[in-house]
């Protein structure tokens, strides 16, 4: 008989653990294996993106100072052909660059790599120490996205400045890659979890769907029904207790039935003893008061 449940919490808690353990056992593989997967994309994402847009800022830096080491002779030279050679060259042979900027010693632009017009936010050179050889600035885009740009002086800023900026188009590529490897992953690890759940539960319900059977059996008068031993973990000791109690209980319905045959027996024998009595009661009445009566007449 059940129990009755009045709060929310206890029928809430009624709920939960009547829920079949087959499925309790596939949600908890499943949960498991997706937030096992989950903890591991997030981290994978999150440490592969520090680290590729921190190579991507050296690259910056990097391409920022070989550029420079060109522009600085023909900028001292005053030669605009040859950087505006130096500088097509540059945005033709690295497609991650955005932009190049090419100012001079007042900083005025005097050459970029812009096809139109010079974005606004652009022309004014940024505040930065003028002899700094490396200063970065990170600049948000609709067009490019996050854009990484490295300045650096050409002769310490008397032959003018360069600013160079490296979008991260391959970063947000490879992240977008790798999103979908690990997603895939994950995929394949939640219905792998799920599987390997559904095995177990079959292997823990099977014992239990069978010790309910022969308890169905034993309560229908089927006394000889046992159990079956399916291993020897705590599903095989219960079934093992249980025939041991089928056992106990077979035995004593054998007693039971042998101390009532034995209760018949006897009653039967004090019954036959009783109507023995009564017949010689009877025949010694019929044979005395034959015998008066015969005396009498």
């Amino acid at each position: 008989m059940r129990k009755l449940h009045t709060t929310p919490l206890q029928r809430l808690r009624w709920s939960l653990l009547s829920i079949p353990i087959f499925v309790k056992t596939l949600g908890i593989g499943a949960i498991v294996a997706t937030l096992f997967g989950g903890i591991i994309f997030v981290r994978t994402r999150q440490n592969l993106t520090t680290s590729l847009y921190e190579v991507l800022h050296e690259r910056a830096i990097s391409e920022t100072r070989m550029l420079a080491n060109h522009l600085e002779r023909p900028m001292t030279l005053h030669d605009l052909i040859r950087v505006q050679e130096v500088v097509d060259e540059a945005k033709k042979t690295n497609p991650d660059v955005a932009y190049i900027i090419v100012r001079d010693d007042q900083q005025q632009i005097i050459y970029h790599s812009f096809a139109s017009a010079l974005p606004s936010d652009l022309v004014v050179f940024p505040e930065r120490t003028a002899h700094s050889a490396n200063t970065m600035r990170i600049l948000d885009t609709l067009r490019e996205g996050l854009v990484f740009e490295a300045a650096r002086p050409l002769v310490r800023g008397y032959a003018g400045y360069v600013q160079l900026g490296l979008s991260d188009r391959m970063v947000r590529i490879q992240v977008e890659t790798l999103t979908i490897s690990i997603i895939s992953g994950l995929v394949i690890s939640v219905a792998l979890g799920v599987g390997l759940a559904a095995f177990l539960s079959f292997l823990i319900t099977q014992p239990i769907q069978h010790l309910k059977r022969v308890a169905g059996q034993i309560k229908g008068g089927d006394f000889e029904s046992r159990s079956l031993i399916y291993s020897d973990d705590e599903i095989g000791a219960l079934a093992e207790a249980f025939n041991e109690m089928a056992d106990s209980l077979h035995h004593y319905r054998q007693e039971v039935q042998e101390r009532e045959k034995a209760r018949l027996a006897l009653i039967e024998r004090v019954v036959s003893s009783h109507e023995n009595e009564r017949k010689l009661i009877s025949r010694e009445l019929h044979d005395h008061f034959g015998q008066s009566l015969l005396a009498v007449l």
